[in-house]
């Protein structure tokens, strides 16, 4: 449980003694207490942390808070002021209106990109205090990865490529795409996937040329490419990985194409190390394709952070200044997709390191 005090604490260091902040984002609220279900908000005062549960969540959560509780409460001296309280009630505004009132907390922050504008309006209506807007409260802390959390999408990354190697296995001319995507996915949960971290994505043939395509009941012809992108969880941390599979002959511009997008992928991931900004590593992907000619063929961001949530912070696009550091861990994914014809996207995990990158999916290999 230390790893949720570390994370509350570093928290609690934006807050002064009178103020306190809601946290209702379930992918925060279990980044922070390692729960992960819908029916609870959070509110992180100087000296306590409150959990504010409905009913039907409550007895779920006295067997997990209240082992928390009992840790925090055996911690050291210095410590032990902190307290974990938490309250069941059908209403969670009457809840946190209480609380605010008993704690005569003067201001409480909130993250404006996670919680509805008439839940902000009801609360200033129901506790009658100053609320304050503050993006990215939760969000900045968890941009950096902790060794536990690394290990986590570490095995979330090999589970996602070992879906991918037994989609190479059973995928022949006659099925279908959705047919695909339903083994795959099947066969991850049985080796440990608590689900999929989104829509498994199966393109064949011309359906590989949009870029995020449903997949659909499109049977696979002699001679398909076909996209394949998945992703799993794995005890709370997701996974995201394509790779193009070939049923046959691989024409020449296929590729052609397929190398520039190798290509640009490698020199990406070669300029990822501290200190450089994420539109860098973009622009080094950019270039390749931007001189094979294929420039209005990249139709997305280069990538996208990636750890309790699919998609969340750092995002590598040619507009981002974030500066990379030690601890981020994004995907890198140039894609080319020419309408009417073919798509290819190579998507991998990569985290920054001291000193440079690691690619968590780097096992599998992809040259054509």
């Amino acid at each position: 449980m230390d790893i949720y005090f570390a994370r509350l604490d570093k928290l609690r260091k934006r807050i002064k003694a009178n103020q306190g902040i809601l946290i209702t984002d379930k992918s925060d609220l279990f980044y922070l207490t390692g729960f992960r279900q819908d029916g609870y908000w959070g509110l992180l005062a100087k000296e306590k942390f409150f959990l504010f549960l409905l009913p039907l969540l409550y007895g779920q959560g006295v067997n997990h808070f209240g082992s928390l509780r009992s840790c925090m409460q055996g911690r050291g001296s210095h410590q032990a002021e902190e307290k974990l309280v938490f309250l069941q009630g059908k209403d969670l505004f009457s809840l946190f209106s209480g609380i605010v009132q008993e704690e005569k907390l003067e201001a409480v922050f909130f993250d404006p990109e996670k919680i509805s504008l008439s839940k902000v309006e009801k609360l200033k209506k129901t506790a009658r205090i100053k609320f304050n807007s503050c993006k990215d409260l939760v969000t900045d802390l968890r941009e950096i990865k902790d060794a536990n959390e690394i290990n986590l999408i570490r095995k979330s990354c090999q589970l996602v490529l070992k879906g991918y190697r037994y989609a190479k296995k059973i995928i022949h001319p006659g099925m279908s795409e959705r047919e695909l995507a339903n083994e795959i996915e099947y066969y991850l949960k049985k080796e440990g996937a608590q689900g999929v971290s989104f829509e498994t994505i199966v393109a064949g043939g011309m359906n590989s040329s949009y870029s995020h395509h449903l997949t659909s009941d499109y049977i696979f012809q002699e001679n398909d490419p076909v996209l394949l992108d998945l992703g799993v969880v794995y005890r709370g941390y997701s996974s995201d990985l394509t790779r193009v599979i070939f049923l046959g002959k691989i024409t020449k511009l296929f590729k052609q194409v397929y190398q520039i997008v190798e290509e640009a992928q490698k020199k990406a991931i070669t300029g990822v190390k501290p200190s450089v900004k994420t539109k860098r590593i973009f622009s080094l992907a950019f270039k390749v394709i931007q001189q094979a000619g294929y420039a209005k063929y990249f139709l997305h961001n280069l990538g996208h952070g990636i750890g309790v949530d699919i998609h969340e912070k750092p995002y590598l696009s040619v507009k981002d200044k974030e500066v990379l550091k030690p601890g981020m861990v994004f995907t890198i994914e140039p894609g080319i997709y020419i309408p009417k014809e073919f798509g290819v996207r190579i998507e991998d995990v990569v985290l920054v390191t001291e000193k440079g990158c690691e690619v968590l999916t780097k096992s599998m290999s992809y040259e054509v």
